[in-house]
């Protein structure tokens, strides 16, 4: 996988900066000025800088994942510069001094953004405490993002308050035309959006209504999403088990492997090919069996063939497989963070008999469920073997017992070790065995001698039934119990609705009443994993509200700034339905993520209304002049993360399957909540601190 990890990193590397440019191309337009933007622009580079500091003390690798946590933070490491620089040029523009303009603007929102990092900080924590695939994947992640927003909160409170003291006025100014549209946009937008508070404010019931309406109607849709453990990584490569009929040689088996090869390679897409043949191919590529008739057929695809087109050179393979008889294959993926079969039915039982006849009914159960393929058996039959029954009554009516007769027996076939010579340190075992033991045949076993009776030879056909069986492969126990599991992958459907589909065929099967099944596979980590992220979510909203209620020193503020969260989900919902994105553990991981961030915005609002009305304002006054004076601040905070988001979001190149369905997460839940949070939380306010 050293290739894929390669072309991995350098993918995310690359959607970090271009994130980070797409991020400072908005500062631009906003402000229209290159010197105040350049203030912005210098916390990326920074933070960047010393998270590797911090990473490296930490012995943390620059993975996948540790830069995936810059590529999704890169456009909130600037959100808290905008807010104190926003802060600082207003108050310049109400006439203060460069000195005295840089201390209030900072005092007067040094409280909130150090809230609004806290806050963001803390949803990472209870990650730290949940077991599985979700920790695997994002205990780097969580931590480089927490590093970086950490430094960038220092930076905003210390580089950028100095740099925007350095000079007086403004910097270089771009051309009018640069960011003309976006600055009359906001204008124009401001004295809409103070006039659609005001009508709010007026209709308080109707608007709260609304937005219950839109939350019920969201979590109503989210019973049409899919689930699955993990997005399926494209990894440019196949993995085909091939199995001939039992008793094949080896050489026969290379000479159809050879063909195979030939025709395989001839594919739009196969880039090389190459085979093992005698080996067992297996899910986790581990340890493997070896069996003459079984091939393991690998082929790495061309650069770009991805997705649906790594599913067509898949059907092809299968195609090529088809033309020859006899023949069966089975399509193993590579895995990351899992080595279960995506869905796999576990039999419990002690009579293999059983057994296996409930293996044959769940696999025909599981051929008839739309969205599976490369259903398979782990019970299959082993190597043709002959088996000697010994009947003890007839051994003691011979006179001999089953221990003489064994190793008589076993003489004969297969030799004894008699006794060793020594050669210097060398040690060789003597075989003793019968000269007619290689011209034995199966038809002239039961008339073997194996011991004498009152002078007379004892043949084994007289002791013993002989008999042609073929037994299992190999026996597999699982928690020390017999066990078969039949597996199969996924093709074009969810995880979650397979599962349910497979539980109830197995409602419905007549199996032994000795055997019991039970769905496992990735779908029990799903559900573990997924269980444990809402728990983790749960949380993480709690540890917000501490940090909040500490910054605030009120228990009612930090209540009303957690509605931001329901209204986020409005927004994930919307998102995952427009992609067709399942919900997994990468998605669940992003609503983690999301309930630190999308608090931000009601902080910064609810914080200026404390301020204003602790100056004299009255309720309704301070909310609207709260909500026009952090309107900008919060559309370019927005703006900015979602676009360093936008690459990511994308989901092209190695790797992308794991970013892609965070970034749609935040993103979808970021912009909903940030529009209705200029009017909800205001709403909210006005609502439970009504004027006298």
């Amino acid at each position: 996988q050293s290739t894929f990890v390669e072309a991995a990193i350098r993918q995310v590397q690359g959607n970090a900066m271009l994130g980070g440019v797409l991020a400072v191309l908005v500062l631009l337009l906003f402000l229209r000025d290159l010197r105040s933007t350049a203030i912005i622009a210098v916390s990326i580079p920074i933070s960047v800088i010393a998270t590797f500091v911090l990473l490296h003390k930490q012995q943390i690798t620059l993975n996948v994942m540790s830069l995936g946590g810059l590529a999704l933070g890169v456009g909130m490491l600037v959100d808290n510069s905008i807010v104190v620089l926003e802060s600082i040029v207003r108050h310049r523009r109400d006439g203060a001094d460069s000195v005295e303009a840089v201390v209030e603007g900072t005092s007067e929102v040094a409280q909130a953004v150090s809230a609004s990092t806290l806050t963001t900080i803390a949803v990472f924590l209870p990650i730290f405490f949940v077991e599985g695939v979700a920790r695997q994947i994002f205990q780097d992640q969580a931590l480089t993002v927490t590093f970086a927003l950490l430094v960038s909160l220092v930076v905003a409170l210390t580089l950028t308050p100095m740099l925007a003291a350095l000079g007086k006025g403004t910097g270089p100014r771009v051309s009018p035309a640069v960011g003309a549209m976006p600055t009359r946009k906001v204008s124009l937008s401001k004295g809409r959006y103070v006039s659609m508070l005001s009508w709010a404010l007026r209709n308080k019931a109707l608007v709260l209504v609304s937005a219950a309406l839109l939350f019920t109607g969201a979590l109503w849709q989210m019973r049409t999403l899919g689930a699955d453990l993990i997005p399926v990584f494209s990894q440019g490569e196949l993995r085909f088990g091939i199995e001939l009929p039992e008793g094949t040689p080896i050489e026969h088996t290379d000479e159809v492997l050879a063909r195979i090869e030939t025709r395989v390679a001839a594919i739009d897409g196969v880039q090389r090919v190459f085979v093992n043949v005698g080996l067992d191919a297996n899910q986790s590529g581990g340890a493997r069996s070896k069996r003459e008739n079984r091939a393991e057929l690998n082929l790495r695809l061309a650069p770009g063939v991805r997705g649906a087109a790594e599913e067509r050179v898949a059907s092809a393979v299968r195609d090529e497989l088809e033309a020859f008889q006899n023949l069966e294959a089975t399509l193993y993926r590579p895995t990351t963070f899992s080595f279960r079969a995506p869905v796999a039915v576990e039999l419990y039982g002690y009579d293999l008999t059983d057994l296996d006849a409930s293996a044959l009914m769940v696999v025909g159960a599981l051929l008839q469920i739309p969205g599976l393929k490369d259903v398979k058996s782990s019970m299959e039959p082993g190597s043709p073997e002959v088996r000697v029954r010994f009947d003890r009554d007839r051994l003691q009516q011979a006179g001999l017992d089953l221990r003489t007769v064994s190793e008589a027996l076993r003489t004969k076939i297969r030799g004894s070790v008699a006794t060793d010579y020594k050669d210097r340190d060398r040690q060789i075992d003597v075989l003793v065995r019968s000269n007619d033991a290689q011209q034995i045949s199966i038809e002239a076993l039961p008339t073997l001698v194996v011991g004498h009776h009152e002078g007379m030879p004892v043949r084994l056909g007289a002791v013993a039934d002989v008999v042609m069986e073929r037994g299992p492969a190999e026996i597999e126990r699982i928690s020390q119990t017999r066990a078969v599991t039949v597996s199969a992958d996924l093709d074009g459907r969810d995880l979650a609705s397979v599962s349910n589909d497979i539980s109830a065929a197995l409602a419905g099967l007549p199996l032994p009443a000795s055997v019991t099944a039970i769905v496992a596979g990735q779908n029990a980590e799903m559900r573990s994993s997924l269980q444990s992220l809402r728990l983790a979510i749960a949380l993480a909203i709690f540890l917000v509200y501490l940090v909040m209620a500490s910054q605030f020193e009120s228990l009612v503020d930090p209540f009303l700034i957690l509605f931001t969260v329901p209204l986020a989900l409005i927004g994930v919902i919307a998102a995952l339905q427009i992609t067709s994105t399942p919900l997994s553990v990468v998605v669940m991981i992003g609503g983690v993520m999301l309930a630190g961030i999308v608090v931000n915005n009601g902080i910064v609002l609810v914080d200026l209304i404390g301020q204003l009305r602790r100056r004299g304002l009255a309720v309704s006054e301070a909310v609207r002049e709260a909500g026009a004076t952090r309107l900008r601040p919060i559309l370019m905070t927005t703006t900015t993360t979602v676009l360093g988001l936008v690459p990511l979001a994308i989901g092209r190149g190695d790797g992308a399957e794991l970013g892609a369905p965070l970034a749609l997460t935040v993103i979808g839940g970021l912009v909903v909540s940030s529009a209705l949070t200029l009017v909800v939380i205001p709403v909210l306010y006005g609502l439970v601190h009504r004027e006298a």
